[in-house]
């Protein structure tokens, strides 16, 4: 039987061995991700290791009449918001570029890409992506958040990672 930690390490080994992940953040960040499997909580991973994703484990639902076992995994993303100055000069006019936001959406979508590359048995029924640029600042952060299903089939039929 599938499980949380099952679905979880997957995603955890997924993640860690994206190249596609990894050439984007050195695109970035000159320098690799780092890929957590569970949540820091109040101790947020250090410059050194941000770009972080920490993978977070939600909840299951099964029921005896579903014909689908879903569960909620969160991917959390810290991140340096560093500033990059405008090179659109406007005399009089100071500009600054963040890019926290524009370098979490594409990481997230990467992130994202590459969950669903890693099983062809599992369906994704929903996504949000949200972002918080003012509770760590100057740490942006921005969590993608999947609900997974698998269906439930008759004949002992299991999804495979």
């Amino acid at each position: 039987m599938l499980t949380n930690k099952d679905i979880a390490r997957k995603i955890f080994e997924t993640l860690r061995d994206s190249e596609a992940l990894r050439t984007k953040c050195e695109e970035l960040f000159n320098k690799a991700h780092s890929v957590y499997l569970g949540f820091s909580g109040s101790q947020a991973p250090p410059p050194e290791r941000r770009p972080a994703l920490e993978i977070i484990s939600w909840n299951q639902e099964r029921g005896e009449t579903q014909d689908k076992v879903t569960f909620v995994f969160s991917v959390l993303l810290s991140l340096d918001d560093e500033v990059l100055e405008d090179e659109v000069t406007c005399p009089g006019v100071f500009t600054q570029v963040h890019q926290g936001p524009e370098a979490a959406e594409d990481i997230l979508l990467l992130v994202l890409q590459a969950i669903r590359g890693m099983s062809a048995d599992l369906d994704y029924d929903e996504m949000s992506l949200e972002f918080d640029a003012v509770e760590y600042f100057p740490i942006f952060t921005a969590v993608l958040t999947l609900t997974i299903a698998f269906p439930v089939l008759a004949g002992g039929y299991e999804p495979t990672l």
